[in-house]
């Protein structure tokens, strides 16, 4: 079948060679959906790929091979021009590309713009939801989130067939459409890279953060408050803190330098996504992740795929899902740096500890987080999606 993959994507991690003029434009990007890409095409799909980018005048679309074509939409580049129309010029562009291209179905993620443009454009459609609205907006109280949060409700009721990657999403979503929506859980998926041991290195221990965003959700501040306090027992340890918000001179180091947090932390900020594996293939003690809600972290998988233990939330939504209900990782209270500092130390002192937790890590990611296993389960509910579709058309 011939799949049209919409979604925020790094055209850069495509395996094909993209030309000049598509590698150099600034797409609303993330990582899994070009992984997904590479892995419908390995399995002889063609591949439709409809993305957005910023500072674009008109729509574009590049047909790369015979089996992958790149369909471009604008993105206005302020939240306020996108939120104030409910996305109006980027569902338009999307829509009219998903229209006039040769899909047969189409995977959209998230429950937004990508999504409300595909429910528009008449084909056989699956969504895939990664986060819940009502949640979110808990957490983020700028107007933005509320016009976001009634068009991804919006979607959510209207949406044929939807999946959720993880079962507390799957929980959320009948809830929120009092028990209209049953959603399928298929998780985000990861590869098992090669020559990952999972062994803790020995000390120093060796700590890093991967966060987009310091607000309340991510909850970064717990994290390097736990860190200042684990350094009383591990006084040669480091944290690498990475993600937007955690680069020099940005809001995460000022405010650790303020409180007399920053000792030992390394605030290296937005990385290239090959420099993050690099520095999880390095051996790190942990990776700590405090944040307050997450569905299917897509960088709590990365470091167990590499054999990093992790700490975790116990009531941060999918947390526990993709720590195997902790036997892949430490779950904590996360709104208490003191237990946050106290599994740090427990596991930078036991390194069979941290070892077990690795295996533990690896195994759920050849298991249930197989991205052979995911595709498997998004050809079926593909395939599901297009009989329904020809038999409603009769």
């Amino acid at each position: 079948m011939r799949i049209g993959l919409a979604g925020p994507c790094a055209l850069d991690l495509i395996d094909q060679d993209l030309p000049p003029d598509l590698r150099e434009l600034e797409v609303y990007s993330f990582p899994l959906l070009a992984r997904l890409a590479n892995l419908y095409l390995e399995r002889g799909h063609g591949v439709d790929l409809f993305v957005t980018a910023f500072d674009l005048e008109t729509p574009r679309v590049v047909e790369v091979s015979d089996a992958l074509t790149v369909h471009v939409g604008r993105r206005r580049r302020r939240a306020r021009d996108r939120a104030l129309d409910v996305f109006r010029v980027e569902r338009s562009d999307l829509g009219r590309l998903m229209r006039a291209s040769s899909a047969d179905v189409l995977h959209a993620h998230w429950l937004y713009e990508f999504a409300a443009a595909g429910l528009s454009a008449g084909l056989p459609i699956v969504v895939t939801g990664h986060d819940d609205p009502w949640t979110l907006i808990r957490h983020y109280r700028h107007p933005y989130w509320w016009i976001r949060a009634v068009l991804g409700m919006s979607v959510l009721w209207r949406a044929p067939h939807v999946t959720a990657v993880a079962p507390s999403l799957a929980r959320a979503y009948r809830i929120l459409t009092v028990g209209a929506r049953s959603a399928a859980v298929i998780p985000n998926g990861i590869e098992l890279p090669d020559g990952a041991h999972g062994e803790v290195p020995a000390a120093p221990a060796r700590f890093a953060l991967i966060l987009n965003g310091f607000d309340e959700r991510k909850n970064g501040k717990a994290a390097i408050a736990a860190f200042a306090q684990a350094r009383r027992h591990l006084p040669d340890a480091t944290l690498a803190a990475i993600g937007t918000g955690y680069g020099p001179g940005e809001s995460a180091e000022l405010w650790a330098q303020e409180k007399g947090f920053a000792e030992g932390v390394a605030f290296l900020g937005r990385l290239p996504h090959q420099d993050i594996r690099r520095i999880l293939a390095g051996g790190l003690t942990a990776l700590v992740h405090p944040s307050n809600w997450e569905a299917c972290s897509m960088a709590i998988l990365e470091a167990l795929s590499f054999g990093v233990p992790v700490i975790g939330g116990e009531a941060s939504g999918g947390v526990a899902y993709t720590l195997d209900g902790g036997r892949a990782g430490l779950l904590v209270n996360v709104k208490r740096p003191d237990e946050i500092a106290g599994a740090m130390v427990r596991i930078a002192r036991s390194p069979e500890l941290g070892a077990e937790l690795a295996r533990g890590g690896r195994a759920a990611c050849a298991t249930t987080f197989s991205e052979e296993s995911v595709v498997d389960q998004y050809e079926q509910v593909l395939g599901d999606a297009m009989r329904a579709h020809r038999e409603a058309s009769r």
